[in-house]
C-alpha cells in the first residue's frame, strides 16, 4: 500500500467515525473553539491549518485555509510543512492539530513557519499532554505506540523514526548526561567489582573463540567508555598499545589515551585502519547506537583479519520483560541514544549479510533493564522522587533483585541482554 493510499484510507475511516458519532463532532467542536479563542486579529493575515485531515476545523472557523500533505478535494490546498508555498511573513498564524508529535523534523518546520509568518503571528500547536492521565490512556488505548519505534517490512528489524541527526550527536552524549563515561568514578563500589569480573568473563569467551593468547590480541572496542573492557584484555595479558578504544567526547578519548590504550575521537564509521588491522572487534551496548549498523559491520569486518571475532552485545526484542513494557518504558529502548534494536533471528540475518558467521548467540540477565524500566514507569506517575531513584543502576540491592528474576529468562532465551560471537569470514 501506498503512503497516499494509507493517508487515504485512515481518512475515510475517520470521516466514517466522524459522521457516526455526534458526541465526538462536539467535543472536537469545543476544541475547535478553544483554538479560535487564540487566533491572532484577522487583519494580521490569514489562518492556514496544517495537516487538515477532514477540514473539520472549518465548522468553527471558517475563514481557515486547511491543507494537508495529499490533496482532496475538500481541502483548500496542498502543502508540505518542510517547503511552505507561502510567501515570506505572509501568514498570520498556523495550527496544527495533532500533528507536531508526527513530525521527523520538527526544527525544520518550526523555521518553515518562523520564515512565512507576519511579526506579531502566532503557531497553534493542539497536542497530547504526556502527564499521569494522558500516559495511562493513550499507553491503554491509543492506537500508535507512544515510542516512534518501526519494524522494517522487509527485515523484520526494529528502529527509530524519527530519529537524531548525527549532528545531534554532541548533545545525547554529552559528558554531564551520559552515565557511561563516568560510571568508573562515580559506581557504587559492589557494582563496580560486579562490573570488572564480568568484562573478565567477556574476555574469557573471548580469546577461546580466538584461540589465541591474549599477548598476540589486536583489539578495538568501539564506544570503550571508561575502557573497563579495554583494562580486562590488558589483564588476561594484552599489550595496552595493541589495543584500541573509540568515543564521541573528547575527555574519554583523552581518558583512555591517559590509561595506556590508544583513544580515539572518532565515530566508528570513520575509522580507516587498513585490513587485518584487529583481531577482536566489540561493541558492548553499542551497535544500536549507530545510524547504519549493517554497513559498518560490513566496515569493521573489512579492518579484521579472517577467522577476526565480532563480539556484541545488544538488547533483546523478544524478551519477556519488552511484552510487559512494550509501550514506551522499557529499559532496552533507551531513546533517543537506541537507533536499531533486533532479535536473535534479525541479528542473525544481519551478521550473515554482512560477511560473519555466528558462533553464539546467547542471552544475559539484564538486570539494568529491569532497573530502568521500572524507573521510567515509577517517573512517569510520581515523578522523580526517592522511590525512583532507588531504581538505578549503582544500586546493589535493586540490581541483585533483578538478576535474580532474570535468571530463568536468560536461560530460555527470554531476557533482555544478547551476546553475540560472530566470525569474520
Amino acid at each position: 500500500m501506498t503512503a497516499i493510499e494509507q493517508h487515504n484510507l485512515e481518512i475515510h475511516s475517520n470521516a466514517e467515525a466522524w459522521r457516526r458519532k455526534p458526541l465526538l463532532r462536539d467535543i472536537y467542536d469545543g476544541f475547535y473553539a478553544r483554538i479560535a479563542a487564540e487566533l491572532p486579529p484577522a487583519e494580521l493575515g490569514p489562518v492556514v491549518e496544517l495537516g487538515s485531515g477532514m477540514g473539520n476545523i472549518k465548522r468553527v472557523i471558517p475563514q481557515c485555509i486547511t491543507t494537508d500533505l495529499f490533496s482532496n478535494e475538500w481541502l483548500d490546498r496542498q502543502e508540505n510543512a518542510y517547503a511552505l508555498s507561502f510567501a515570506e511573513s505572509s501568514v498570520g498564524g498556523f495550527v496544527l492539530f495533532d500533528v507536531f508529535h508526527h513530525l521527523r523534523h520538527p526544527g525544520a518546520v518550526l523555521r518553515e513557519l518562523h520564515r512565512t509568518l507576519r511579526p506579531g503571528g502566532r503557531v497553534i500547536l493542539f497536542e497530547p499532554d504526556m502527564g499521569l492521565l494522558g500516559r495511562f490512556i493513550y499507553g491503554a488505548f491509543h492506537h500508535e505506540p507512544l515510542a516512534l519505534l518501526v519494524q522494517c517490512a522487509k527485515c523484520s528489524t526494529y528502529y527509530l523514526n524519527p530519529r537524531p541527526t548525527t549532528a545531534m550527536l554532541p548533545q545525547i552524549y554529552a559528558a554531564d548526561d551520559y552515565y557511561s563515561y563516568s560510571s568508573a568514578e562515580e559506581g557504587n563500589p559492589i557494582v563496580l567489582k560486579a562490573r570488572l569480573a564480568r568484562d573478565r568473563q567477556k574476555v574469557t569467551g573471548i580469546l577461546a573463540a580466538l584461540n589465541r593468547p591474549a599477548s598476540a590480541v589486536r583489539a578495538i572496542d568501539i564506544g570503550a567508555g571508561d575502557g573497563s573492557l579495554l583494562e580486562a584484555f590488558r589483564s588476561a595479558g594484552a599489550v595496552g598499545e595493541n589495543l584500541v578504544g573509540t568515543e564521541l567526547a573528547e575527555h574519554a578519548a583523552g581518558r583512555l589515551n591517559a590509561r595506556g590504550f590508544r583513544g580515539l575521537l572518532k565515530r566508528a564509521e570513520e575509522l580507516n585502519f587498513p585490513p587485518d588491522s584487529f583481531d577482536v572487534v566489540t561493541m558492548i551496548q553499542v551497535i544500536e547506537h549507530v545510524a547504519n549498523p549493517d554497513i559498518l559491520v560490513k566496515h569493521l569486518g573489512g579492518m579484521m583479519n579472517k577467522g577476526g571475532i565480532l563480539f556484541l552485545e545488544t538488547p533483546n526484542m523478544k524478551s519477556w520483560d519488552r511484552r510487559f513494557f512494550r509501550k514506551a518504558t522499557w529499559g532496552g529502548y533507551h531513546f533517543p541514544r537506541h537507533w536499531t534494536l533486533w532479535d536473535p533471528d534479525t541479528m542473525t540475518r544481519m551478521l550473515n549479510d554482512s560477511g560473519f558467521e555466528v558462533v553464539s548467540i546467547t542471552t544475559l540477565p539484564a538486570a539494568v533493564v529491569w532497573v530502568w524500566s521500572v524507573n521510567h514507569v515509577i517517573q512517569a506517575w510520581f515523578g522523580n522522587g526517592r522511590i525512583a531513584r532507588f531504581f538505578s543502576m549503582n544500586n546493589p540491592f535493586a540490581l541483585a533483585l533483578f538478576w535474580l528474576l532474570e535468571l530463568i529468562p536468560s536461560k530460555l532465551g527470554r531476557s533482555a541482554n544478547m551476546r553475540i560471537i560472530a566470525r569474520h569470514r
